[in-house]
């Protein structure tokens, strides 16, 4: 499948999640629209909105007590930053989102996160020039050598809902 196509898709599931939204309950799927849209909005290069977004999604995950959503909004908002050539500013969404992993239980990916962190912090806090390019199919994970563990493209999550499997 080409980019084109797995937007398409993820644009379907959007919309489907928007209309348990407006059905069912917003109570239960107004973080996951929020985080579909932030994805949608970092793949068409708007990044004010895909941020805002970003940061709706976290919030409406905590003011619902979805810890694992809230750990997984965090975890995205920080590739998000990373892959706009915001290091800085990603390092505290990806300690939130450890945080957030252990609260819920899930110890293995808070410890890979974990050591993926530790001694990282000049890394996140030096500053990085603006991204120049980014397409659908790269991501700027590069700058750790030998570690790839957090590679990923834009709209990642989106793409994973598309097909339907877990992210």
């Amino acid at each position: 499948m080409d980019d084109q196509e797995w937007i398409a898709r993820g644009v379907e599931c959007k919309n489907a999640i928007k209309k348990m939204v407006e059905s069912a309950s917003s109570w239960n799927f107004q973080n996951k629209t929020y985080l579909l849209q932030a994805e949608e909005q970092f793949c068409d290069r708007n990044f004010e909105e895909a941020e805002r977004l970003y940061n709706a999604a976290i919030l409406s995950s905590k003011e619902h007590a979805f810890v694992n959503e809230e750990a997984l909004a965090n975890e995205l908002a920080g590739h998000f930053y990373i892959e706009t050539g915001r290091r800085n500013k990603s390092f505290h969404y990806f300690l939130q989102a450890m945080e957030k992993y252990n609260e819920w239980g899930a110890f293995a990916k808070a410890r890979t996160m974990g050591k993926y962190l530790e001694g990282s912090e000049h890394f996140f806090m030096s500053s990085n020039p603006p991204l120049a390019e980014i397409t659908l199919d790269t991501g700027l994970m590069e700058e750790r050598e030998g570690n790839n563990d957090f590679h990923r493209t834009p709209g990642y999550y989106f793409q994973a809902q598309s097909l339907g499997r877990p992210y």
